[in-house]
Parts: C-alpha cells; sequence; structure tokens
C-alpha cells in the first residue's frame, strides 16, 4: 500500500485493495483488488497531517489536531481499538487523545510517540515487541515505561527501537542473530540502551537488523547479516553497531 498527503491536506492510497487496505469502503472480498490509480479516501476529513503504511495490511494516519485513525487488517490487536482480528474499510479513530505525533509499525505490532515525549504500544508481544515487560498481546494502546524524553521511534519485525533527546539509543523486543546490538543474543521485554553513546541522531529497523546514524553523520548497522545485507562488506551477523565504511564514503 502506498498512501501520501497533499498540500491541501487531503490523503490518497493506491495498491492492494483486499480487506479495507485502501481505506476506501470498497468491499472487494478476499480478492487481491488493486487500485493502480490514487484514490481518495473520502471520509469528509481534509486536515490529514502524516500517514504512515507500508509494512503490513495496515495503516495509520494523523490529523493536524492529534487525531489518530487506522484501518486495514487488524493482525494481533496492531489497530489498538480494542480489537484483534477485524478489518477496517475506512479511516476509524483510534482512542480519544488528540496528542498524537508519529506511528510505527511492523507486520503485527505498533509503537506511537506523543507530543509530550511519551510513547505507546499495541499489537503482538512476542519477544516483549511491546515493551509491557512480557510477552503478552495487547489490543489497546498501552505506555511503554515513564520516559518522557523520547523523540524519535522505529519498528521491525518483533522489535522496536527509540531515541531520547539526550541522544541516547534503546531497543527492545528480538534481539536473535546480534539484534540486541550489546554484543548478545538476547531480547528484552523492556527499552534497553545499546551502548552509551549519546550522541545518535536517527535509527532505523529492518526485518532482521538496524541501522543508525550519529550526528556526525557516520553510519552504522548490527543485525543479521547472511546476505551482507548490514553493508559492513562481509557477511556475518553482528551483535553491536559497526560503522559502516567512513565519514567520508
Amino acid at each position: 500500500i502506498t498512501a501520501w498527503i497533499f498540500d491541501n491536506g487531503k490523503l490518497f492510497t493506491a495498491g492492494k485493495g483486499v480487506d479495507g487496505h485502501l481505506g476506501d469502503n470498497v468491499d472487494r472480498g478476499g480478492n487481491e483488488v488493486e487500485s493502480r490509480t490514487p484514490v481518495q479516501i473520502s471520509t469528509g476529513i481534509t486536515n490529514w497531517a502524516n500517514v504512515f503504511g507500508g509494512k503490513g495490511d495496515h495503516v495509520f494516519a494523523i490529523t493536524e489536531d492529534g487525531h489518530l485513525y487506522n484501518w486495514g487488517t487488524s493482525i494481533e490487536g496492531i489497530v489498538g481499538n480494542g480489537t484483534q482480528n477485524q478489518n477496517l474499510r475506512v479511516p476509524t479513530r483510534v482512542g480519544t487523545d488528540t496528542d498524537w505525533a508519529k506511528v510505527a509499525m511492523s507486520g503485527e505490532h505498533a509503537v506511537g510517540l506523543k507530543t509530550d515525549g511519551t510513547i505507546y504500544c499495541t499489537g503482538n508481544g512476542g519477544n516483549g515487541a511491546t515493551g509491557q515487560g512480557n510477552e503478552s498481546n495487547i489490543s489497546t494502546w498501552a505506555q511503554v515505561g515513564t520516559d518522557t524524553d523520547w523523540c524519535h521511534i522505529t519498528a521491525g519485525t518483533q522489535m522496536c527501537g527509540a531515541l531520547k533527546t539526550n541522544g541516547k539509543m534503546y531497543r527492545w523486543g528480538n534481539g536473535n542473530n546480534g539484534r540486541s546490538g550489546n554484543g548478545n543474543n538476547v531480547s528484552a521485554s523492556v527499552p534497553t540502551q545499546v551502548g552509551t553513546d549519546t550522541d545518535w541522531y536517527d535509527m532505523a529497523a529492518s526485518t532482521v537488523g538496524w541501522v543508525a546514524i550519529k550526528v556526525n553523520g557516520t553510519a552504522y548497522a548490527w543485525g543479521a547479516n547472511v546476505q551482507g545485507q548490514l553493508g559492513i562488506n562481509n557477511v556475518l551477523d553482528t551483535s553491536v553497531p559497526t560503522q559502516i565504511g567512513s565519514l567520508d564514503t
């Protein structure tokens, strides 16, 4: 699914349309019917601010006034509205909060950042991916810890990552194949700092690994590397952030 917002605040989608993925309220049944041209999401809302999709069969979007909406397939409670498996064919508001800033997701769980610097998770808790100190699935958004200084979030398969305003980097969830970033393969069910550095600027999760950038522009990667996807000039898994090339490359 591809989704984008125009300057006038209108929201459009294109791609696979099964189970309400496009959000246009068209019942396509179980057929893999697609839209190869943009489809406007006509819900009367014209103040969309951000849209988040591309992983799994669902989309999140936030309006300019901080309302959170979702549509598509709700696997393992990822919608966050109290249901486990429900297909939503139109954007459906999640809760009543008006302070959502960003959402990141994998196929079965999601992490959200609010304007007050708090983070929340919902969905599949396998390997501790929802940051609740356990591996239980949850179908409503639950706060991760109590800290209020988070500034960036990302999500991969059964894992999440986040940065704090002080430049520290954290992750939780699946730690296999070095994904922990701390020299081991240990999964974590609560946010766990990666190393001790305080100059991280950005991070992103994939299916089996991570990439992160420091404030000086250097890039690092860690996790599974069987096909050389980490870009560190070998095919060995690495369990600590390892620099990709040099600063001038």
